[in-house]
């Protein structure tokens, strides 16, 4: 079974958007066979990155790592919206570490971007212990992987905008305007636009 496969019954059977994001790094780091895999959300009208799930790293992370656009190689990946291999990120000019959850333990760095229109989301990123240089399939793979995630994640947004009136309208522009989706936009516009009295 394929990780796009896998990560497709995942979302089917998820109750909630943390628990898909939990199971998604879990997936992405046993089939990738990294020690680490985290994914980093930025939150809708915000420019810092948060730490939303992640499998290797110590939970209490999550969270409270938080980056601005363009800090560390996490920010660089999303600011520039490109996917960044790193060998030995130690080296990395842009390593900034959050002493006390463990992630000074691990060397080798991918990160990918979430994007939807070429709007930042967020970024998908695997560690390992060893040094190691990362193959092409390997970028293409999380390259899909953020691809077919990040649908699901705006989504969740949405459903959650729909669920919170009192921040929904702010939160509801934002994410329109990053949805690919007219039919997200069309069950949402059903839920807001009522007959004036």
């Amino acid at each position: 079974m394929t990780i796009p496969h896998s990560l497709s019954q995942i979302i089917r059977r998820s109750r909630s958007l943390s628990d898909l994001l939990d199971q998604t790094v879990q997936l992405v780091a046993n089939a990738m066979s990294m020690d680490v895999c985290s994914i980093y959300l930025l939150n809708p009208g915000d420019t810092r990155l948060r730490m939303v799930a992640t499998h290797g790293l110590d939970r209490r992370a999550l969270n409270e790592v938080v980056l601005e656009l363009g800090e560390g190689i996490t920010g660089l990946v999303v600011k520039e919206m490109r996917a960044i291999a790193v060998e030995d990120a130690s080296k990395h000019p842009e390593l900034i570490h959050f002493p006390g959850f463990g992630e000074e333990n691990f060397h080798s760095y991918l990160g990918v971007p979430m994007a939807i229109r070429l709007r930042p989301v967020g970024a998908i990123v695997v560690q390992s212990h060893e040094q190691r240089e990362f193959k092409r399939e390997e970028i293409e793979t999380l390259s899909t992987i953020s691809a077919q995630l990040v649908g699901v994640v705006e989504n969740a947004r949405l459903v959650n905008a729909l669920d919170q009136p009192d921040t929904a309208q702010r939160d509801l522009d934002e994410l329109l305007s990053l949805s690919d989706a007219q039919s997200i936009e069309l069950k949402v516009k059903k839920h807001f636009v009522r007959p004036r009295c």
